[in-house]
């Protein structure tokens, strides 16, 4: 397995956690929130979706993708489906384009879209950075999820 790969893997296999964190939720769970000030299940998933478009296939592939990053903050849903067809099709959609990139592409330098970016200011990275960022951003934000999921199912079930 060659380094892009191991990459792609990581991304889909981050991606893939977002199906068993939000599948079984009711409404009332997937959109609870530990504190007002904190994110729902719904909202974490929704961020990493967001982030990982934007940063893989936006910056990383050229294509275009339109994200609403200050959206992806007040997101909420009736059940956890879509969240998890979306997870599937964006995996789908990372793999095949991180597999067409060219073997040599991990030393280029991208320039992200402010809103691919997030908060702050862009920078030029090169795509080997780019991915790393995407990987270690949403490894935080995976493990958030679980517990997020695990509090709202306990809250749930104190009659909270």
């Amino acid at each position: 397995m060659d380094e892009l790969e191991l990459y792609t893997r990581q991304i889909g296999s981050l991606i893939a956690r977002v199906v068993p964190a939000v599948e079984g939720l009711d409404a009332t769970q997937l959109n609870w929130r530990p504190a007002p000030e904190m994110n729902s299940t719904y909202i974490i998933a929704a961020h990493m979706l967001g982030n990982i478009e934007a940063w893989t296939l936006g910056t990383v592939c050229g294509r275009d993708v339109d994200r609403d990053r200050v959206a992806e903050f007040s997101a909420s849903g009736a059940d956890g489906a879509e969240l998890a067809a979306a997870a599937g099709d964006l995996k789908a959609r990372v793999e095949a384009a991180l597999g067409a990139l060219a073997p040599g592409v991990l030393g280029e330098i991208r320039e992200p879209l402010p809103l691919h970016w997030g908060t702050g200011t862009p920078r030029p990275l090169s795509v080997r950075q780019l991915l790393l960022s995407a990987i270690v951003h949403n490894a935080s934000h995976a493990g958030h999820l679980e517990v997020t999921r695990e509090l709202a199912v306990a809250n749930a079930a104190h009659g909270g």
